[in-house]
């Protein structure tokens, strides 16, 4: 906003410098952007954010905050006697509810939402002649041109006050002569046209706010005034409107009209609802000084009268939250330099802060306005105090650190990916999740490929994987992440990792005539080598690999895997995880065709982790590895196997591992051929060659007993 120097030092004794008290309000009001010499006066360009529009955007609120940095000038600057007449006017602010009717205006309020207050001031009597300078050099400097005495006058008094006015002839609204007129604030009809005082027409809509009478339009309220009612130079009984908008909606008819004006932008910042009665009591004094017009009647369309904000005050809170040691008295004179009131009560002193500072309404509010006063650069520079606490220990975020940097250590890399599917994929639950077999859709989703929460992390690693694959022809990829599901009144989630992998497995099986169903093991066999190593370094033992839950009708939730090479991964018969080569035609992504996927419970995993690890010495002694061969049915799994071999009670035995598997034209249909390494150890001594014999023969006749193996 712009102002004068020169109107400014009228409402101000002692008026420090220009370049002063550019300083001062840079540094404790507001950003001064430039101050321009004109004509013998200076004109201050000072940028006011809108939470003070409502008492900094005026002649009286620029002086109080000059004055209230009084502490701040070389020489302190005093109140002159307009400003003191003004704080007067200011007090006079009636606090109840106002009256709608009069003998000569009624008032009738249509949009009490978009009008929280409505004055209309009858004057009589007015001789109009010509502008007093003093009030011309104010509007020249504000950037308006003088246009009668009337107009003048309101437009300086919205400079003076911040509240704008409007005034309306008397004698052109609707009514017989000596009646009382009728003010209606109305939204306007559809298409309602609207000549304004330019002679601009405009086309309303419902959501524009209107000035009228009896009969038509008088004003787009808080915007612009119109021809109907306008005054002219033989104007000499007038209404005038002192009134307070919704803030927002002027705004969004400004807009919408592309008519901004002076009025406007002051109503868009949602003025006090006081600045009314105190425009109207400052314009009836002017127009009686130099128009001699005399203010017959006021009617005041007021139902919700405002009050002061009241905050206590806690010197020990603002300055510790200030951070500089400012006395009891010192604050309270900064409070009441800034124009607010200080009382005593029982509970200590109460700051009562007037309704105009729309900005001040908390504690802190009040302790960043002392504080600016105080001088931010008084302030001294400490390092702050504060306290350490430990965080509290959790579970879940540690085992998913610990499993990131596994999974990272045998060549995965993690992914990240939205927790949002589109309906078609949020169906599938892999793993149960109590007992939910509902997905949760969104109330305002993103997209349609955005509307549920997933219920599986399979599809977004399967996209990762897609996006990948065009790129690298081998990929390991992970992702610790939440599922959803249940019902609106009772939703739940869980933790999973889900693990995808391809194009590792085809260095061993890739050409030509190799069939499709062992490219498809091997894929399963290398990821789950890695789940392996991920169970083995969490302390997890008793794992074990299903498939029985995975044929017939019972597998039909693991539809995206394919039967033949998929496993339930199970502790005990506790379900912790599945494993599986991923079904191309109903992945519903372009992945590679030997693509493997799994997804853990990483609540379950939490429970059979085992966080303390044991220690054991090196071995002192050599081992023994002895490789057993053999052919068994189809029907047998590896975990059948291994049980075989725990079962048969061989001592010594340090380790059991697959180290090949084959089947081929060599075996019978159903057949399937496995290679187990075993490896022998003593800790007391160096076994012999015949001691590994008689325990592998312990193996492989429990081999021949479970599991019908044919030994090679």
């Amino acid at each position: 906003m712009l102002f004068s120097y020169t109107t400014l030092k009228k409402y101000i004794a002692h008026m420090p410098p220009p370049a002063e008290l550019e300083d001062v309000l840079n540094m404790h009001a507001f950003e001064v952007e430039s101050v321009e010499e004109r004509e013998g006066d200076y004109i201050f360009d000072i940028k006011i954010l809108p939470n003070r529009g409502a008492s900094a955007q005026s002649y009286f609120g620029m002086a109080e905050e000059i004055l209230a940095n009084a502490a701040n000038f070389r020489v302190a600057p005093q109140p002159a006697e307009r400003f003191i007449s003004l704080q007067k006017l200011l007090a006079e602010e009636p606090q109840k509810k106002g009256s709608a009717a009069g003998k000569r205006v009624t008032v009738e309020v249509k949009s009490p939402d978009r009008c929280a207050r409505y004055i209309a001031a009858v004057f009589t009597g007015i001789k109009q002649g010509k502008t007093p300078e003093w009030i011309v050099t104010a509007l020249y400097a504000a950037g308006q041109k003088p246009i009668s005495i009337l107009v003048d006058l309101a437009n300086f008094v919205m400079l003076e006050t911040g509240q704008p006015l409007h005034v309306f002839d008397t004698e052109k609204l609707t009514g017989e002569k000596n009646a009382a007129k009728t003010i209606v604030v109305r939204r306007a009809a559809a298409g309602e046209r609207f000549c304004s005082l330019d002679g601009i027409a405009y086309t309303l809509t419902t959501e524009d706010l209107v000035i009228a009478d009896s009969t038509q339009a008088l004003a787009i309220a808080g915007i612009k005034g119109g021809e109907y009612a306008g005054i002219t130079t033989l104007t000499t009984d007038i209404i005038l409107e002192a009134a307070t908008f919704s803030g927002p909606h002027i705004r969004m008819t400004s807009q919408r009209l592309k008519l901004r004006t002076d009025a406007s932008v002051r109503f868009e910042q949602s003025l006090d609802q006081s600045l009314a009665h105190f425009a109207v009591a400052r314009f009836a004094e002017l127009v009686y000084e130099y128009a001699g017009g005399t203010l017959q009647e006021t009617v005041d369309y007021y139902p919700h009268p405002t009050e002061p904000h009241i905050i206590a005050l806690d010197p020990a809170f603002m300055t510790a939250f200030i951070g500089a040691d400012i006395s009891t008295q010192q604050i309270k004179d900064i409070v009441i330099a800034l124009g607010f009131s200080v009382t005593d009560g029982k509970m200590g002193a109460i700051v009562h802060v007037p309704s105009r500072r729309t900005d001040i309404t908390t504690r802190e509010d009040l302790a960043e306005e002392i504080g600016r006063i105080y001088g931010y650069e008084n302030v001294p520079a400490v390092f702050p105090v504060s306290r350490s606490i430990a965080a509290e220990n959790e579970p879940m975020f540690d085992l998913k650190n610990i499993v990131r940097d596994i999974l990272c250590g045998v060549g995965f890399d993690e992914v990240l990916s939205y927790s949002m599917v589109s309906a078609a994929r949020a169906g599938l639950f892999l793993l149960p999740l109590d007992g939910a077999r509902e997905a949760l859709p969104l109330l305002n989703p993103m997209s349609s490929e955005r509307s549920h929460l997933r219920t599986t992390l399979l599809y977004s690693l399967a996209d990762a994987a897609a996006t990948t694959n065009k790129y690298f022809p081998a990929a390991r990829i992970f992702e610790l992440g939440k599922i959803f599901g249940g019902t609106d009144k009772k939703p739940v989630e869980a933790w999973l990792l889900g693990m995808i992998a391809y194009g590792e497995h085809s260095r061993q099986h890739s050409g030509a005539g190799i069939p499709a169903h062992l490219t498809h093991a091997a894929a399963f066999y290398d990821l789950k080598g890695s789940l392996d190593a991920l169970f083995e370094a969490l302390g997890i033992a008793d794992i074990w690999y299903d498939d029985a839950l995975l044929q017939g009708e019972q597998g039909k939730q693991y539809e995206a895997l394919l039967p033949e090479n998929s496993a339930e991964i199970k502790s005990g018969d506790r379900l912790i995880g599945i494993i599986g080569v991923m079904n191309t035609r109903t992945a519903d992504a372009d992945i590679p065709v030997h693509t493997a996927y799994a997804e853990v419970d990483m609540a379950a995993v939490l429970d059979l982790a085992e966080t303390e690890q044991e220690y054991r010495e090196l071995p002192k002694y050599p081992a023994i590895e002895r490789d057993i061969s053999l052919v068994i049915n189809g029907e047998y799994s590896y975990a059948d196997v291994m049980e075989a071999v725990n079962a048969s009670d061989a001592a010594y035995v340090e380790n059991t591992e697959l180290v090949d598997y084959f089947t081929g034209e060599q075996l019978q249909d159903g057949e399937k051929g496995i290679t187990l390494r075993i490896v022998f150890r003593a800790p007391d001594r160096t076994l012999s060659r015949a001691d590994a014999e008689r325990e592998e023969q312990k193996i492989r006749i429990a081999l021949r007993k479970q599991v019908n193996a044919v030994l090679r």
